[in-house]
């Protein structure tokens, strides 16, 4: 299918409509965005595009998008009525954008709350090491009295049960807390990744259809020149 500008507006249209930008990279929830947004375009006549084609397109009107409005600003290139379509995609650039750094604060709070959750995990384990006699010391009291002290150690042994219990307790709380903060760092260490790897190779397929475009360019120049 060829595209056109008519059919360039159509399909930010669509894409304003379903929104796959409040999804975040790499999701199953945005791949499906994607398609419902090519099948609703398919259901017009001329439109015959599967998802990625679509995808791709966008990619290339973004780009477009962009380098011209950095060339207006910077004075570098003229600056013409804005078009429908002109319009149209700066309002999805703002969108994406700043749907971009709402994950990208959720990401940042995720991680604080991960540190926060390893520092409880870290003090539950001290205090999970620390001895009877330690327990001991610090709560004695130097006023007692001898008699006191042997009445005290008479109760030792449902002390020692005691502390062993709640010592146990303890440290499986603590293992638990600390193989959640385990989880939630792996976790988010995954989903960085990914979207790193989406990243660069949306920037990658971005260079091959610009290397694309630009031989087209100079074929038809090259044919223009053999007509003339």
């Amino acid at each position: 299918m060829e595209w056109t500008e008519q059919k360039d507006v159509m399909l930010a249209r669509e894409i304003l409509l379903c929104e796959p930008f409040r999804y975040r990279v790499g999701s199953k929830e945005r791949g499906l965005v994607w398609s419902q947004i090519a099948a609703n375009r398919n259901t017009h006549p001329g439109f015959t595009v599967p998802q990625r084609a679509v995808r791709d397109r966008y990619s290339i009107l973004e780009k477009k998008a962009k380098k011209r409005k950095c060339e207006i600003e910077n004075g570098t290139g003229i600056s013409p009525e804005d078009s429908e379509l002109d319009l149209a995609l700066e309002e999805i650039i703002e969108k994406w954008e700043a749907a971009d750094q709402e994950f990208q604060l959720d990401n940042q709070s995720k991680a604080k709350k991960l540190k926060e959750d390893k520092e409880t995990a870290k003090e539950m384990r001290r205090m999970s090491m620390e001895t009877l006699g330690d327990s001991k010391r610090r709560n004695s009291d130097p006023s007692e009295s001898a008699e006191e002290k042997r009445c005290k150690k008479r109760r030792g042994g449902s002390d020692t049960v005691q502390f062993l219990k709640e010592h146990s307790e303890m440290e499986l709380n603590f293992k638990r807390e600390e193989l959640e903060a385990k989880k939630s760092e792996q976790s988010l260490l995954n989903e960085q990744q990914k979207q790193q790897q989406q990243q660069q190779m949306i920037s990658t397929f971005q260079q091959h259809l610009q290397q694309q475009n630009q031989q087209q360019q100079l074929q038809q120049q090259q044919m223009q020149q053999q007509l003339q």
